[in-house]
């Protein structure tokens, strides 16, 4: 239970970074989820390519 609630909270703050278009702190927030084994989600992932194509990021 723990890990999902760290998860949702992480992915948020993810979205968020990716709202700011700081898509490299986003992208270190998803490198120490899985530093501490922590599976990012489908909505994790998603967050993060939404950020980087409407930042026309596609290729990173």
């Amino acid at each position: 239970m723990l890990l999902i609630q760290i998860r949702l909270h992480t992915t948020i703050m993810i979205d968020g970074y990716c709202k700011m278009g700081e898509l490299g702190e986003a992208s270190k927030l998803l490198v120490k989820m899985l530093d501490n084994g922590i599976a990012p989600d489908v909505v994790t992932y998603n967050t993060l390519t939404s950020g980087f194509c409407k930042e026309r990021r596609v290729e990173d």
